[in-house]
């Protein structure tokens, strides 16, 4: 469809399939946003295994490539909610070619120490929102149970900044 704008990947949280995504594919479409949707199943006791943050990162850029072979013009942006956060901050580790517009970040569990200004000067994302809910004690809990780097950022934001790139709100 040439008519597309830009594209959005997404990638939802553990012990859900991720419906949110579904709800919205329909006004993407409508905004003629390419949308790829990074759906992994429950993934409860999965979830605390590095291995299945790894394997989720994989098919996140298998996304992002699949898209930039078929509209290789387009802009990209993703949105990433809880364990999903996780696994895109590996993508961004993982693959240095991934490059982003923009992404935001509910209840994120990745570490507060998070390199992002090693990602940004990279040039693979421009701008970050990471939504943060001091209340919500769930990132705290998530960072806590997850083996490997993890941490409570959608609690108290990331202490890496790069230079503005990151938005704590």
């Amino acid at each position: 469809n040439p008519t597309f704008r830009k594209a959005l990947v997404s990638v939802h949280g553990m012990r859900t399939t991720g419906a949110w995504q579904k709800e919205i594919t329909k006004e993407l479409q409508f905004a003629s946003i390419l949308y790829a949707p990074v759906d992994y199943g429950y993934a409860l006791g999965s979830a605390l295994r590095r291995k299945t943050a790894d394997r989720v990162a994989e098919r996140i850029v298998e996304e992002y490539e699949d898209i930039k072979q078929r509209e290789p013009t387009l802009r990209i942006s993703a949105v990433a909610h809880s364990f999903g956060t996780l696994a895109l901050g590996r993508a961004f580790q993982r693959t240095s070619d991934m490059r982003l517009e923009r992404a935001i970040f509910y209840a994120s569990v990745l570490e507060r120490k998070f390199p992002w200004s090693k990602i940004a000067a990279r040039s693979q994302v421009l701008r970050v929102l990471n939504e943060t809910c001091k209340g919500d004690i769930l990132p705290k809990l998530a960072g806590l149970a997850l083996r490997g780097p993890s941490g409570a950022s959608g609690c108290h934001g990331f202490d890496d900044l790069a230079g503005g790139v990151v938005h704590n709100r």
